[in-house]
């Protein structure tokens, strides 16, 4: 994990969570007003996760009032105090870890189409990663997936939906 120790391990395992989020966003998730900031960070973990970067394997469920959640993230994400190590833990993925630094200009890349869509940031993401999930767990065609995020969410812009189901191929299947 690099110059941590192993007693600090589950520490840093958040930590890094914190530090991803404050590369891909420009901004730290302790002072961002970002809305829906803890989905956005739930929504990196769940794609960071799938493509084999070990977080801290959280489950996720799909619910259909928030889309991809996880519980136990969520309550990593609010009982974090260690906010001094997140610039190590920030210097360490940039410099050190080619695994994490690609997974996280992969994320970067395939949230900005959000910017041509009528979705907010968190929304877009939120549509993302659902239909991502939806996709691969029924094995359902780009059709039938969605129509199901279109019947069955709160994901209902169409042109946003389409772009963000694009940008879904660049995750592994």
């Amino acid at each position: 994990m690099g110059p941590f120790t192993e007693k600090d391990l589950s520490l840093n395992l958040t930590a890094e969570m914190f530090a991803i989020y404050e590369i891909i966003m420009g901004e730290s998730y302790q002072t961002s007003e970002m809305e829906g900031k803890e989905h956005i960070l739930g929504y990196m973990t769940y794609l960071l996760e799938w493509e084999g970067f070990s977080i801290d394997e959280y489950p996720f469920s799909f619910d259909e009032k928030h889309g991809v959640v996880s519980i136990d993230l969520l309550r990593d994400i609010i009982m974090f105090k260690a906010w001094n190590i997140v610039p190590q833990v920030k210097d360490y993925l940039l410099t050190k870890n080619e695994m994490a630094l690609k997974l996280i200009k992969t994320i970067a890349n395939s949230i900005k189409g959000y910017k041509f869509t009528n979705y907010s940031l968190k929304d877009y993401f939120g549509a993302l990663v659902t239909l991502h999930m939806v996709s691969i767990e029924w094995m359902l065609s780009n059709q039938e997936t969605l129509n199901f995020i279109r019947n069955n969410t709160s994901y209902q812009d169409e042109k946003g939906n389409n772009l963000a189901l694009r940008s879904t191929r660049v995750y592994t299947y």
